[in-house]
């Protein structure tokens, strides 16, 4: 079983046992750096839910779940989407 930080063990938000990720020929895992904001219950639940989306092979699911995970973090970390400040500013491309 991989253990991916900020989740001791690989253990599931509700402690139970998370799916293990087993990579598949052609397929890559890359779970290093996946650090959910301490306290974040929404986060932490996107997190693990990932996890088993990744486990289970749900990959449409793998998907949303990581744009969703993603937003939440740029919104933390105060990214700014250029395309639509330009669109707000009435600017160009």
């Amino acid at each position: 079983m991989l253990e991916i930080a900020g989740f001791p063990g690989g253990a599931g938000i509700d402690g139970s046992p998370a799916s293990p990720l087993v990579a598949s020929p052609g397929q890559s895992v890359v779970i290093e750096g996946v650090r959910p904001a301490v306290g974040d219950p929404v986060e932490l639940a996107l997190a693990d839910a990932l996890m088993r989306a990744t486990g289970a092979g749900e990959w449409s699911t793998v998907e949303l779940l990581g744009r969703e995970l993603a937003a939440r973090r740029e919104a933390r970390a105060g990214v700014v989407d250029l395309a639509a400040e330009r669109k707000r500013r009435g600017g160009g491309s």
